[in-house]
């Protein structure tokens, strides 16, 4: 059962930004990293309250707290000059958020990193194969029922192969799957997509 809230105020945040990026095009060598910080003020979350036949009444609320962490870095580098290259990168994202059950805060706090690699092979004009792989891990942690708390790892690899016959057609095929384990239930899913 869902309520209403006529005196809910919009949530405002303030954010801090970081962005910094090096180029050296004549030897292929390319370096950024940036960063974003949010933090929230009568920010929207739910009020729940569950009754003993297991009835739960939902109210939007306003609170005072919650923020948001990401941040990258990525860097660029020749193997084979115009023909073979490679990027290196690393995310980092945190995030804490609150709900109440049962006139109890519950805070949410998540945990992602995800280190990835790309190969780009273009020997030619016609002919361009990329390789994307990458690892992730997400930790989620709840303060009022540990029980619930997971971790679940992730992997992603994309195969992107373009061929040019001429200088009218071309043909793009891509490869992507997805690798999902859920530590916690011990439940693992793979998804594989082909365009």
């Amino acid at each position: 059962i869902i309520e209403g809230n006529p005196d809910l105020l919009p949530t405002n945040s303030n954010e801090l930004s970081f962005w910094f990026s090096q180029a050296w095009p004549a030897d292929g060598f390319r370096f950024s990293t940036s960063f974003d910080y949010t933090h929230f003020y009568n920010q929207t979350i739910l009020d729940q309250t569950i009754d003993e036949n297991s009835l739960t009444y939902v109210k939007p609320v306003n609170y005072q707290g919650g923020s948001t962490f990401w941040g990258n870095a990525n860097f660029s580098f020749p193997i084979i000059k115009n023909k073979f290259k490679g990027h290196v990168g690393y995310n980092h994202n945190i995030s804490n958020s609150f709900s109440i059950v049962n006139k109890v805060l519950n805070e949410t706090i998540t945990k992602t990193v995800r280190p990835r690699l790309n190969i780009d092979f273009t020997p030619h004009d016609d002919f361009a194969l990329y390789l994307y792989s990458s690892i992730g891990r997400t930790n989620t942690e709840y303060n009022i029922n540990k029980s619930q708390n997971q971790i679940i790892n992730r992997k992603d690899i994309n195969l992107q192969c373009n061929i040019g016959f001429g200088k009218k057609f071309f043909l793009a095929s891509s490869y992507n799957h997805s690798f999902f384990d859920n530590e916690t239930t011990n439940i693992s899913e793979d998804i594989p997509i082909i365009n």
